[in-house]
């Protein structure tokens, strides 16, 4: 007489072998992952590892920080601003000392070059740096003065352009254009300085 063992038993389906076959199953993928390990560590000609700890240490691993970036570098110095006019002039001292009067110019500095003289002088009219350098032959540096022209002007918007504007005369400008209500919406004047150079003067 048959055992009676149930439906799956006779169909093959008994518990047994599928838990033996799982378990073959598992021995054989860590036979493999030990075995690549070995390979990997043997290429790298370094000591064999643990294969467990290596396991367990990447669960815990902590990535490492990324590099730091190096902060970037404004291009334009701190105090100008991307156009900086530079003013050739016949006397640096007394442009200085006339736009300081003037125009309310801030002195910031005069560099002297090997033989004594003013090389470069920097001022800062407003929230603008400009820069004034000497008469030079050699560079064919000259100065509207000496050239007996000017082939342009420098416009600058200030707060009180008809104070400003009799300031600059008093100090030795030359007046070329009265200020006056402009159709473009401005109080304009405009003079010659000293030294050649034109100027406009406004308030908006």
């Amino acid at each position: 007489m048959e055992p009676i063992l149930g439906d799956g038993y006779r169909r093959g389906l008994h518990p047994g072998p599928l838990l033996q076959s799982s378990a073959s199953t598992t021995r054989s993928m860590d036979v493999k992952r030990t075995a690549l390990i070995l390979l990997l560590a043997a290429c790298a000609g370094t000591q064999t590892p643990d294969p467990e700890a290596i396991t367990d240490g990447a669960a815990d691993a902590t990535p490492e920080p990324a590099p730091e970036v190096a902060p970037s570098v404004d291009p334009v110095p701190e105090g100008f601003h991307t156009l900086t006019p530079v003013l050739i002039v016949d006397d640096i001292e007394g442009a200085v000392e006339y736009y300081t009067k003037a125009l309310g110019a801030e002195h910031r500095y005069t560099t002297d070059g090997p033989d004594g003289e003013p090389l470069i002088a920097q001022i800062k009219i407003g929230d603008s740096v400009v820069m004034l350098s000497p008469e030079n032959e050699e560079r064919r540096q000259r100065s509207p003065k000496t050239m007996e022209g000017s082939n342009g002007s420098l416009h600058v918007y200030v707060s009180d352009v008809d104070a400003t504007f009799a300031g600059a005369i008093e100090a030795g400008g030359t007046e070329r254009i009265a200020v006056a209500d402009v159709w473009w919406g401005d109080r304009f004047g405009e003079l010659l300085d000293p030294f050649g150079h034109r100027w406009s003067l406004a308030t908006h």
